[in-house]
């Protein structure tokens, strides 16, 4: 097994649109990802770390391999304080003692004082001495059954962000056209690769067949085989029968899988509007529109929810509390030094330092007024800020 910092073109795509704005809570948060096998997955998801990467907000690991106990650990322990990126591993569903390490992986440790990470203990459970490590990183999971099909992740399911990855067939479209043009095949250049792929998208519309990227893949290799006269079949029919052969009908959406499509729709629109400062009546209104049903229907959904989520639904302000805050809405310097404080919480190794160097940077102003516009910050804020250690050296 082994742990590799992934690479692919890291252009943005409009393929990515429907998992990047989970981007920033992919750096500070864990995630179980879950969503039929082709749909994009790992495309989408290592483009988000990748720009949370070159942002400076968190690196990355992807594990590569089976995903054992000893090499979960190993990861852990070398790279206490990445994401780590276990992609669709089959040894999760059917190894317990590989659970139990992503129990504690994505579990609540406790808050460091200076830093504010959650710091997690680890031990190696194949170790005679049983050894043990910190780790303060994040996790992302990605598989094809929901959470609640692995008995011992099951107890993780009020503590991590679980999302349904069910893109949309125009994303789909965006994604393996993307792919076309990326793809690193010296036989067939960018003109066939597009002709290729607009072939699969045509006959998957015309035969109402789920869009997979892996066909991509499969045709490539049927058009090299035409191409070198390998075979008598055009490499169209070739791609026709491989559709025929493998690749099944769209499925319908059941009502337990729109059930949960619901409930994630109703997590979204509470998150967002927490960051946001949007009203309880603005979530209900949202997720009407998504659903189109009745507001009896969204509180049966909620109700579903577990309890934490709940409770930040609860918190949210309702309608006139909102437009009010609205109204005391901070100035623009107050707003920049908002924007500078969170940017900062997200990096490895924040600090008051950086704050106010990149502050008197960009505003060509001095650190008196600096600290002037502090005395201007709202209690909360204010409290954000002085949690921030005062030099990036004080992190561990």
């Amino acid at each position: 097994m082994e742990a590799r910092s992934g690479r692919t073109d890291s252009r943005p795509s409009a393929a990515t649109h429907g998992w990047k704005r989970y981007w920033r809570r992919v750096s500070r948060q864990r995630n179980y990802v879950w969503g039929e096998t082709g749909v994009g997955k790992t495309f989408s998801i290592e483009r988000t770390l990748e720009e949370a990467q070159d942002r400076g907000i968190r690196s990355y690991r992807k594990l590569e391999g089976k995903c054992t106990p000893v090499g979960l650990y190993e990861l852990a322990r070398d790279f206490p304080d990445h994401i780590l990126f276990i992609d669709d591993d089959p040894m999760l569903v059917q190894d317990r003692l590989s659970q139990q390490i992503l129990l504690h992986l994505c579990g609540d440790g406790r808050i460091d004082p200076e830093t504010g990470r959650n710091v997690r203990t680890i031990s190696n459970v194949k170790s005679k001495g049983r050894e043990r490590c910190q780790f303060t990183g994040s996790v992302v999971i990605t598989n094809n059954v929901r959470l609640a099909n692995m008995p011992v992740l099951r107890a993780l399911q009020g503590r991590i962000r679980t999302y349904h990855f069910r893109p949309t067939t125009s994303e789909l479209v965006a994604m393996l056209r993307h792919l076309a043009e990326v793809v690193d095949c010296y036989e067939v250049d960018l003109e066939e690769r597009q002709e290729i792929c607009e072939f699969i998208i045509s006959e998957c519309e015309h035969s109402q067949q789920q869009l997979d990227l892996r066909l991509l893949k499969h045709a490539i290799s049927d058009y090299i085989q035409w191409k070198r006269g390998e075979v008598k079949l055009h490499w169209r029919h070739l791609v026709v029968s491989s559709l025929q052969d493998h690749f099944s009908p769209a499925p319908a959406i059941n009502r337990e899988d729109r059930k949960h499509l619901e409930q994630d729709r109703i997590v979204d629109l509470i998150e967002e509007a927490a960051e946001a400062g949007v009203s309880k009546e603005a979530v209900v209104e949202g997720w009407m529109a998504f659903s189109e049903k009745k507001k009896t229907a969204f509180y049966d959904r909620l109700k579903e929810l577990p309890e934490e989520m709940q409770r930040q639904y609860q918190a949210l302000p309702d309608k006139r509390t909102a437009a009010s805050a609205e109204e005391q809405a901070p100035d623009p310097e107050t707003a920049y030094v908002h924007e500078l404080i969170e940017d900062a919480e997200g990096f490895r190794k924040p600090s008051r330092s950086m704050v106010l160097k990149v502050w008197t940077m960009v505003t060509k102003r001095s650190e008196a007024e600096f600290q002037a516009l502090l005395g201007r910050l709202s209690p909360p804020w204010r409290a954000r800020y002085d949690a921030l250690p005062e030099r990036r050296s004080d992190v561990a």
